[in-house]
């Protein structure tokens, strides 16, 4: 842990709290107009994800 109060605090909070997990309708978004590009190394990439094409993992 560290020694300043600041950085213990943050570190707490990444402690305690479980991750969530989105999944993304990319499908849906490209049949709506949005536009992907695939990097060099494989990754594919949008400018933007509305909150409408996320969809929350239980």
């Amino acid at each position: 842990m560290s020694n300043t109060n600041d950085t213990s605090k943050f570190i707490s909070l990444i402690l305690c709290h479980k991750p969530v997990i989105y999944t993304v309708r990319a499908g849906r978004m490209h049949r709506d107009g949005f536009k992907f590009y695939r990097s060099v190394n494989g990754v594919w990439l949008t400018k933007e994800v509305p909150v409408e094409y996320l969809a929350k993992e239980r």
